[in-house]
């Protein structure tokens, strides 16, 4: 289970708290995940944004709470916006998952 409530199917709206600890939680994301299918994905913070960076491309990505609970991390930049990434946990370990389709691709950090 993920370390604050929102990440739950039961939760209610996000408040000021939900929120601090989403922040908080994410603030020590790891720096390098990898996909063995898609390679190296690096999180890059500045100031208050953080950025997807794939080596080829890169975007700004915004956070979303979806209606199962979960939270999303979301490409926005104009040439890369839309690309979905689901925050979840595996074996202890953080993980960012990409969908399509027909596939999932799972980012497992890596330090």
């Amino acid at each position: 289970m993920l370390p604050f409530p929102c990440m739950r199917a039961d939760s209610a709206k996000l408040n000021s708290r939900d929120l601090l600890r989403i922040r908080l939680w994410w603030a020590g994301w790891p720096r390098t995940n990898t996909s063995k299918e898609l390679g190296q994905l690096d999180v890059v913070r500045a100031n208050s944004a953080t950025t997807f960076d794939f080596g080829e491309w890169s975007s700004a990505v915004a956070s979303r709470k979806n209606d199962d609970g979960t939270i999303s991390m979301i490409t926005i930049d104009p040439t890369n916006s839309g690309f979905e990434f689901v925050v979840g946990e595996k074996a202890g370990k953080r993980t960012l998952t990409l969908r399509d389709a027909q596939h999932e691709y799972v980012f497992n950090e890596t330090n």
